[in-house]
């Protein structure tokens, strides 16, 4: 619906109390958004950051947020495994900040139309005080999100696993991985792909 709607306007809609978009307004330059109830809220969310400081908060962020940054040294919950961000259908960027989500060991980034830019931190999905841990073979999925620019990760992040997949994104400009010059320990067992319609890297 609307998916190619480049200009709306929400003018004087003072009593709308709910509203919900999924895969709208893709291609919009232009929103006027005006005595419209609701819809500003709507309408903001997917222009400011919103910070998630728990795993609370995270299940609790809103599917059209556009920005979504987690704080340092936290959703590292025991009973968090799996990070799916396949329901924040507006997603332009991910920032993980160091030291988050240490036990999670399935990562999936995978049909996001408008994700721009990934970039995470030191010692993410990975338990770093724990020398002698190591964990199941984890899983990151990079996939099908066409406009997707960046990745970034710092070092010890994905220490611990094996699988790191990269595919379908053909405006990918940039990866790295940890730092020169130093140990990065990034996806250590792990085989990295890059795969398009008509090659493969490896």
């Amino acid at each position: 619906t609307m998916k190619n709607t480049v200009e709306a306007e929400f003018v004087d809609l003072p009593s709308l109390v709910n509203c919900q978009f999924v895969d709208v307004f893709v291609s919009i330059h232009a929103v006027k958004v005006q005595n419209a109830g609701k819809m500003k809220e709507e309408m903001d969310v997917r222009k400011k950051p919103i910070t998630v400081s728990s795993v609370d908060d995270l299940e609790n962020v809103s599917e059209g947020v556009g920005v979504l940054v987690i704080d340092s040294g936290c959703c590292n919950d025991s009973g968090l495994r799996e990070l799916d961000f396949s329901r924040f259908h507006c997603l332009r960027e991910v920032r993980v900040g160091d030291e988050c989500f240490e036990n999670v060991d399935e990562v999936k980034l995978i049909g996001l139309s408008q994700l721009e830019r990934v970039e995470i931190g030191k010692q993410c999905f990975y338990e770093y005080n724990n020398w002698d841990y190591y964990g199941p073979e984890g899983h990151f999925y990079l996939k099908d999100c066409e406009r997707v620019r960046e990745l970034k990760m710092g070092r010890y992040s994905f220490h611990d696993y094996s699988m790191c997949e990269i595919e379908n994104v053909p405006s990918l400009e940039v990866i790295e991985m940890g730092e020169l010059n130093e140990e990065s320990h990034n996806f250590r067992s792990a085989s990295l792909e890059l795969k398009s319609d008509s090659e493969r890297m490896r």
